[in-house]
């Protein structure tokens, strides 16, 4: 190891003591412990106050591997927050793309119930709808049956009658024809017995 390094070796184990109880730390946290220990925010703010130490130091003692020193560890924890920031910001990402699609499947769930409750609506009224015409087709049938079975009634009762009305001509035509047959049967009889007086009364007339 060069003279010139050594200033810069003695500040790093400094700091390597303050960092070893922090690191420490990380590691017994169990499930909260960090994914990359090197990422966690107290490791990096000893970093960075190493980094910023030897910038000042190398800068006041003209030491110029110090200062390099310090100034790269300053890059490199710069480099590891804006790597957990980046972390960071696409875990919000993928959190808000998570919870837009979750909204998105529920709106869809909702959507497809919806639509399924208007389906299912619909086909009630339908049912509905076609059971009422069915009743009424049935009712209207009904009642032209219960017409056509009147008006057939009608119909025979106007035949029974017609016909009954009919015999009871021919009755009467029947009745007049004998009526006129006895009323000449008893003309001619009266006729022939008036025939007969008159014989009588001429051969009467001749004995005298």
């Amino acid at each position: 190891m060069q003279v010139q390094e050594l200033p810069t070796k003695i500040v790093s184990s400094a700091f390597e003591l303050v960092r070893l109880p922090v690191n420490v730390v990380g590691d017994h946290l169990g499930p909260l412990a960090p994914a990359d220990v090197d990422c966690w925010p107290p490791r990096l703010g000893i970093d960075a106050l190493e980094g910023t130490f030897k910038e000042t130091v190398g800068t006041l003692l003209r030491d110029d591997h110090m200062r390099e020193s310090g100034r790269a560890a300053r890059e490199t924890v710069a480099r590891r927050r804006a790597a957990r920031a980046a972390d960071a910001a696409a875990e919000e990402l993928e959190t808000q793309a998570d919870a837009e699609l979750e909204t998105r499947l529920e709106a869809t769930e909702s959507q497809r119930n919806a639509a399924e409750a208007r389906t299912a609506s619909r086909k009630r009224n339908i049912a509905q709808d076609g059971a009422t015409r069915t009743r009424a087709v049935r009712s209207r049938a009904q009642q032209r049956e219960q017409s056509v079975e009147r008006m057939s009634e009608k119909a025979e009762v106007a035949s029974e009658h017609e016909a009954r009305s009919r015999r009871l001509d021919a009755l009467d035509a029947e009745a007049g024809a004998l009526a006129a047959e006895q009323a000449a049967t008893a003309a001619e009889r009266v006729a022939d017995e008036a025939d007969a007086a008159i014989e009588a009364s001429r051969a009467q007339r001749k004995r005298s």
